[in-house]
């Protein structure tokens, strides 16, 4: 494929051990509810997600744990298209957005003493769809 981008990746020490925060990654659907657990695989510390994207079929988002001492756990955050690759920069950005929203996710739920879990409000689609129809009218007024 011609043009295709490397898919965006970022790796991230934090001080909690491995258990605490696997148990955050599968908390992430109750924080950001557009990310569902697509598989998961514990003794290998493999997790795999999927979010829906406006006009395309979406992303994978696999994350994987790495304990790199007693109370440090290193998370690899990669997202993957579902179908193709990366080949604007548009879709860089959101992939980029939702390594993100992960990031935030398992921060929120670590830092939460309580362990009670509030669902982040989702950025509106309204002003993707009426760029949609916009460009739709456009083109269709071309032909």
């Amino acid at each position: 494929m011609i043009g295709a981008i490397a898919n965006p990746t970022k790796k991230v020490t934090i001080d909690f051990p491995m258990s605490q925060v696997k148990d955050c990654v599968l908390t992430i659907p109750k924080v950001f509810t557009k990310y569902r657990i697509q598989s998961q695989n514990p003794m290998f510390n493999q997790y795999t997600f999927e979010a829906s994207e406006f006009l395309s079929l979406g992303v994978f988002i696999d994350i994987n744990l790495t304990e790199v001492g007693p109370n440090k756990t290193e998370i690899s955050i990669e997202v993957r298209r579902k179908l193709g690759a990366f080949d604007n920069w548009v879709e860089v950005q959101n992939a980029n957005e939702h390594i993100q929203n992960i990031i935030t996710a398992i921060s929120k739920v670590l830092t939460n003493p309580n362990g009670q879990v509030q669902e982040v409000k989702q950025k509106s689609l309204l002003p993707e769809i009426i760029g949609f129809v916009i460009g739709i009218i456009i083109l269709l007024s071309l032909l």
